[in-house]
């Protein structure tokens, strides 16, 4: 049927075009809450090795503190903001959290802002999206 549509077509086009915007109004949403949380929230991905590589996003509640913009966080590393001296202790949870897969209770350091040392409780969990090690660290203060 040459320029014909059929009903059948029209309304494939309406579910299509419903279920898009119901997609779209579901992400929005979430990244709504997300950044909005009241908890410092960052997401990053890990090497094979279990080494951090740059940030992928973070909430308001982590720029805020540590004085990024959302145009900042691609150039930087979650390391970029931790104090130096408590680098390694932080670099063997990230391993484990790829080699076990899971983070088991909470770890506690120091991290750096731009302008004094305050302490925080780190929840981190790590997920795999696309065969990518993505970790979701969620920062307390103590």
């Amino acid at each position: 049927m040459n320029g014909v549509i059929s009903m059948n077509e029209v309304m494939e086009n309406i579910l299509r075009k419903k279920k898009e915007s119901a997609v779209y109004s579901l992400l929005n949403r979430y990244k709504f809450i997300f950044e909005n949380l009241p908890l410092k929230t960052v997401m990053f991905e890990l090497t094979k090795e279990g080494f951090p590589t740059k940030i992928i996003d973070a909430n308001i509640a982590f720029r805020d503190i540590f004085h990024y913009s959302k145009e900042e966080l691609p150039l930087i590393s979650i390391f970029d903001i931790f104090n130096h001296e408590k680098l390694e202790p932080i670099r063997e949870m990230m391993k484990n959290l790829v080699k076990t897969g899971e983070h088991k209770g909470m770890c506690e350091f120091y991290i750096a802002s731009s302008k004094d040392e305050r302490e925080y409780y780190v929840n981190a969990i790590m997920t795999k999206y696309m065969d990518h090690n993505i970790v979701i660290m969620t920062l307390n203060e103590r």
